[in-house]
Parts: C-alpha cells; sequence; structure tokens
C-alpha cells in the first residue's frame, strides 16, 4: 500500500473527492478514499519527495487518467484543490498540474511558462457555461526546484486564491 497521511477529522474526509497518493511502482494512481484510481498514459519515472515519499517525475508528454467521474466536476459548492509538486525544467510550455475540462465547465491549475511577469507563478481557473475566472499566485516562483505546496481555493461568492507555500 502507498504511503498516505491519515485523516483523522471524519468531516473532512467525508467532503473529500479523493486523496491521491504516487505508488512506489506501477501504471495506477491509487485513490485512498473512493477507489476512483487514475492510470498513466505512459510510462512514469518514479521517485521520492523531500520526505522521502513516493513521488511521480512527469516528462511533459505523460499524465494520469482519472476518467470522467462525476465525483471530480465542482457542482455548486466551495472546493480546494491541493497539490506537491516540483518543477525542474521546461518540459512543456504551461505545465498542467491539474485539469478537468469538458465542454463549457472544468478547472485546472498550471505552472505559467511565458518569460514574462507572471512566469513560474501558479495560475488557476474555473470556467463555467458563462464564465470564466482566474487567479495567480502571490509573487514568489515555482520554477526552483524545490519542493512546494499549492492550493487552490474557490467559493461560490466567485472568489478564487491561490496559495503557493501558503502564501497567497
Amino acid at each position: 500500500m502507498p504511503y498516505a497521511p491519515v485523516i483523522e477529522d471524519q468531516r473532512f474526509k467525508a467532503a473529500q473527492v479523493g486523496q491521491w497518493v504516487a505508488p512506489g511502482s506501477g501504471l495506477t494512481m491509487y485513490d485512498l478514499n473512493y477507489g476512483i484510481n487514475g492510470t498513466f498514459t505512459s510510462s512514469p519515472t518514479h521517485t521520492i519527495d523531500d520526505r522521502g515519499n513516493p513521488a511521480i517525475q512527469f516528462s511533459g508528454s505523460n499524465n494520469i487518467d482519472m476518467g470522467d467521474n462525476d465525483r471530480h466536476d465542482m457542482h455548486t459548492s466551495d472546493w480546494t484543490i491541493a497539490v506537491k509538486f516540483r518543477y525542474l525544467t521546461t518540459a512543456v510550455s504551461f505545465p498542467q498540474l491539474v485539469n478537468k475540462y469538458g465542454g463549457a465547465h472544468g478547472y485546472g491549475m498550471e505552472i505559467v511558462d511565458d518569460a514574462g511577469a507572471d512566469d513560474g507563478k501558479i495560475r488557476c481557473w474555473i470556467k463555467d457555461a458563462s464564465t470564466r475566472t482566474n487567479a495567480l499566485s502571490g509573487t514568489a516562483t515555482a520554477k526552483d526546484g524545490a519542493w512546494h505546496n499549492v492550493a487552490a481555493v474557490w467559493d461560490r461568492d466567485g472568489n478564487l486564491t491561490v496559495y503557493l507555500d501558503g502564501v497567497a
């Protein structure tokens, strides 16, 4: 079984869409809550993070397909997406950390990679049939080779905030 932190507060666990952890090997990304596992689209490079936990190194040509599960839709509630990552190289323009998009609705989180004023920031977006809302992380860069924690928080009042290592 892959490493995962224990969630003690059952109210928090019940509200989670999923909790995926990197496997030490293989082609499956395991969801510890609902069994909505993801499949790597090509062979990943397995590595470890800064705390010795299993991690995946993406090359820009591989990703994880989670399918189109209704549980991953945002519906009408507030939500948070959190990801731990390390940016090592410019393998692809605007690397996606999270992305679910189909038709007129969706959301995503990406590393800005444009050599402009926002280069290295994290951009998060959410889109419904009529509106797209974007938000950027603060002034810190994520393109420094260090491990980072990023969270995007959306409320139904229209506020979207991106935190990079706890700073908006």
